[in-house]
């Protein structure tokens, strides 16, 4: 593992972060970014080390399948936001589930090395399939389904830009040094 010490700024790096949106928030903030020494401080350089993307995601994605229940809901306000978060919650392990019991038995080790990247795009296409049939609806709801895709949509345009940002981004990784330690 890379770790950068003394330095607050390397928050920023990209390769901290795990969507392309973030990744490539943080190289814009990196570029605008003074130096911000501080004695003691050891930053990992790894992937999901961001709170903010990590609690940020979590919670949008929580709210937005807890939006896509809300409708069916035939309960007073407060207590359908409440069952819609709660239901939402409990159907997001289902995706999580089905993949460790059923698709990593049949698919091998060197096919699936990444499970947490199987679940997340498991999570991300059957959020984007809800997202796609409420935009298509006549009511309000089809406003959380246009969201979802739009986010879906913003992060893949981010993926192309840091794409074709790669040299640049290694060049001011690279500058920030860091010092490696056996895992």
């Amino acid at each position: 593992m890379i770790f950068v010490r003394d330095r607050a700024e390397a928050r920023w790096l990209p390769s901290r972060h795990h969507f392309a949106l973030f990744k490539l928030a943080g190289f814009l903030r990196l570029l605008k970014a003074k130096p911000e020494p501080r004695p003691g401080l050891m930053l990992a350089v790894a992937r999901d080390q961001s709170k903010v993307e990590n609690y940020g995601f979590a919670i949008w994605f929580l709210m937005s399948v807890a939006g896509f229940f809300f409708p069916w809901l035939p309960l007073p306000l407060p207590i359908a936001l409440v069952v819609s978060v709660l239901l939402a919650a409990i159907t997001i392990q289902f995706p999580c589930y089905f993949m460790g019991v059923v698709v990593i038995p049949l698919v091998t080790r060197t096919l699936l090395r990444n499970n947490h990247r199987a679940n997340l795009t498991l999570l991300l296409t059957c959020g984007a399939a809800a997202a796609v049939y409420y935009a298509l609806q006549p009511s309000w709801v089809r406003l959380l389904g246009w969201q979802y895709l739009g986010v879906l949509t913003l992060n893949a345009v981010s993926a192309v830009l840091v794409r074709l940002l790669r040299n640049r981004i290694a060049r001011q990784e690279q500058s920030f040094g860091g010092v490696s330690f056996a895992d």
